[in-house]
């Protein structure tokens, strides 16, 4: 008799065979992930509506192992690319749910009677899903991905065991056996008075009872009926103990011993576990649902890759905020002016340099490309598709963030102590393979200040070397960035989120130095209280003329 298949015996999709499961990072935090925005994929990538915590485990894991986002790789391009293979393996899904959740997981504790029916019903649901993933699989003779050919050798290796071939032979005699039991034949004394007195178990039949037979069923069938026809319509009876239900127990005895022979036949069988086969539902629903991301993005016009992994350059090429994409997408229509425009293609670029700085106007969509930068890099590592042309990645420790709260800071605390702390706290985790991005820091004190504690920040992380951006208003920082890129340590380069000559926001991320105007201007405009804004504010609310003139 072959040996029972434990758990790490089931290929995993998520992780090479005999591979170390931990992430080998730090993970994302909470805190992070709502900076990062990454709910909206999280629903995105739940295939069914079910899925939402194994997809925020996938995700939030941030495997920075290459052989690891290589494994999936392979099996998502192959799954993507294999439309029959990918039809037949989502119609398993539910299958598969159904095997983690067995029947008779008390086998072998209870009456024969309680278990025997559920568990030829957990063993003919496994044979099923075997027979299923080895006529899906085994129809591929050229699978490419390692992890679809150790499913698929797997599968093979079970329905060549011993103890398989037996229980798929042997399970339609036992299931017969049990369809035997269909109903029961009572019978009653009635007294003088006709009341019943006593009963007996009279017979085990094997087709149910029904209701009476209408007339015209009489005339017009001749052949035997499916059912035995009773007297009285088929009345629901409520469920009888054989504690106290002297005739309930009599029966609980009999089919005990109907079921008796098919029990020991299980026995053979008792090691066999499906549950393990139903690890596979949550993987394949993660991959199939990733598969999805890609295809709606596609069907938007925009772009989709699976990154090369690299362990030196790190360049996405025509890249977006993916959250915003699928936000996008399921926003409702503008009958007037159409479907919303879509997102701008930006490049990701750190071989420029480690560190970028980057400035630009209020609502120019920084804030937009420093969660694109997030997300890509969580997708990536997850080993599914990112949003962008083509991408070259490289995995990361952890993805450390510094964006405003929405929430207020600690008592007793003020905001710039709430920030530094915060600050502190990333240089505390970060290693020159982490990902660092700051949104707008050091508001909360004068232009001064800001601008002295900044610079010793962008020094700091020219030690450290990770990818950085830092995003910020800071706009005079940038003519001192010749200074403080003197001696050894990561470049630091300017890239700004541009404008056109009409002053309006085109979205585009690129290398360039920022617009000549300071840190007290765009906070001025970023509150709405430019001659222009405040004017237009007036006007809107009928106490000044369009043209400014004051009303009389």
């Amino acid at each position: 008799m072959s040996q029972p298949h434990h758990r790490d015996s089931v290929p995993s999709l998520l992780w090479p065979a005999g591979h170390d499961r931990s992430p080998g990072s730090a993970g994302i935090s909470a805190q992070q992930s709502l900076d990062l925005g990454l709910d909206v994929l999280i629903r995105e990538l739940d295939w069914d509506g079910r899925h939402s915590s194994q997809v925020r485990a996938v995700l939030l894991a941030l495997v920075a192992d290459a052989e690891v986002i290589a494994y999936r790789q392979a099996i998502v391009a192959e799954l993507a690319a294999d439309e029959r293979l990918r039809d037949a393996l989502a119609a398993l899904l539910p299958s598969l749910a159904d095997l983690a959740q067995p029947r008779s997981a008390g086998w072998g504790q209870e009456s024969p009677l309680l278990l025997v029916p559920p568990r030829v019903s957990d063993l003919e649901h496994y044979v099923a899903c075997i027979e299923a993933l080895a006529a899906a699989l085994g129809s591929e003779p050229d699978l490419r991905s390692a992890g679809l050919r150790g499913l698929r050798d797997y599968v093979a290796a079970v329905r060549a065991g011993e103890e398989f071939g037996a229980l798929a032979a042997e399970l339609p005699s036992l299931r017969e056996q049990l369809d035997r039991a269909a109903s029961v034949t009572i019978g009653l004394n009635l007294d003088r008075a006709l009341r019943p007195v006593a009963a007996t178990l009279v017979s085990i039949n094997d087709e149910p009872f029904a209701g009476p037979r209408t007339l015209v069923q009489r005339l017009l069938s001749r052949s035997t009926p499916a059912a035995r026809p009773g007297m009285t319509i088929l009345r629901q009876i409520a469920e009888r103990s054989p504690e106290t239900d002297p005739l309930a127990h009599d029966l609980q005895q009999i089919l005990n011993e109907v079921v008796q022979p098919v029990a020991a036949a299980l026995e053979r069988y008792g090691r066999l576990q499906a549950r393990p086969l139903a690890a596979l539902e949550p993987e394949l629903a993660f991959m199939l649902g990733a598969i999805r991301f890609a295809q709606r993005r596609t069907a938007q016009g925009l772009p989709t890759c699976l990154p090369t992994p690299t362990d030196r350059e790190h360049l996405l090429a025509g890249a977006y905020n993916p959250g915003l994409a699928i936000q996008l997408a399921s926003a409702p229509t503008d009958r007037q002016n159409g479907a919303s425009e879509p997102p701008v293609l930006n490049p990701i670029d750190f071989e420029l340099g480690r560190i970028v700085f980057l400035t630009g106007p209020n609502r120019g969509g920084k804030t937009t490309y420093l969660r694109a930068i997030g997300q890509n890099q969580v997708l990536f590592q997850a080993g599914v598709f990112v949003a962008a042309q083509q991408a070259r990645m490289l995995p990361a420790d952890a993805i450390l963030t510094h964006f405003p709260p929405i929430e207020g800071v600690e008592p007793g605390g003020g905001r710039l102590d709430d920030e530094a702390r915060r600050m502190r706290e990333m240089f505390a985790q970060a290693t020159p393979a982490s990902v660092l991005l700051f949104n707008e820091p050091l508001t909360s004190t004068g232009e001064r200040e800001a601008q002295s504690i900044a610079a010793d920040v962008l020094r700091a992380l020219r030690l450290l070397g990770a990818r950085t951006v830092y995003v910020t208003h800071l706009h005079a920082l940038a003519d001192d960035l010749a200074t403080l890129n003197q001696g050894d340590g990561a470049t630091i380069v300017s890239w700004t989120a541009g404008v056109d000559s009409g002053d309006a926001r085109t979205y585009l991320i690129r290398p360039g130095q920022p617009a000549a105007r300071s840190h007290a201007a765009t906070i001025a405009e970023q509150q709405g209280i430019t001659f222009a804004q405040l004017m237009r504010q007036l006007a809107e609310r009928g106490v000044v003329r369009e043209t400014g003139e004051p009303r009389t």
